[in-house]
């Protein structure tokens, strides 16, 4: 008789199997969340979206002279944009560029994407040049004149 003792509540298998669930579910809920902020330090971090910016959309920022304001990974595709400036007299053509020529360090299959992001209405054709060359020509309309045009050069692989 004194072996019937009725074992303890918790002793009871329902609960000693959900004291193990309870503990599994726990340690892998805790385990993901730590995993979820880890990889979101990491993905919102400037340096990583930095150099995936480069490695998807490489683009370079340049002015009506040639001089590169800002390099977004470009650079290791092309040597350098070589601007022609106009030669004629008109005022509203005098500080845009006649064309623009970029020469590429390897054979790009498709021509890089030559905006202007000054608010000026252009349209802007491209062509192959000499070797690996692409020449950018231009139809603008201006309504004025202004001291500096800058222009943003993506590279489409």
């Amino acid at each position: 008789m004194e072996n019937d003792k009725k074992a303890p509540w918790w002793r009871h298998p329902f609960w000693t199997i959900s004291g193990v669930i309870m503990f599994v579910l726990g340690t892998y809920l805790s385990l993901e969340s730590f995993v979820d902020k880890r990889i979101q330090a990491v993905v919102t971090s400037d340096t990583f979206v930095r150099k995936v910016a480069t490695e998807i959309r490489p683009a370079v920022i340049f002015d009506n002279k040639g001089s590169i304001l800002n390099d977004q990974g470009a650079m290791q595709y092309i040597n350098f944009p070589e601007v022609v400036q106009q030669t004629e007299k008109d005022p509203r053509w005098k500080n845009f560029p006649a064309k623009i020529i970029i020469h590429p360090k390897q054979y790009l299959a498709y021509a890089p994407l030559l905006t202007c992001l000054d608010p000026v209405p252009i349209s802007v054709t491209s062509t192959r040049g000499v070797g690996f060359d692409w020449v950018y020509t231009f139809e603008v309309s201006l309504y004025g004149e202004a001291p500096v045009y800058v222009f943003r050069l993506e590279v489409l692989r």
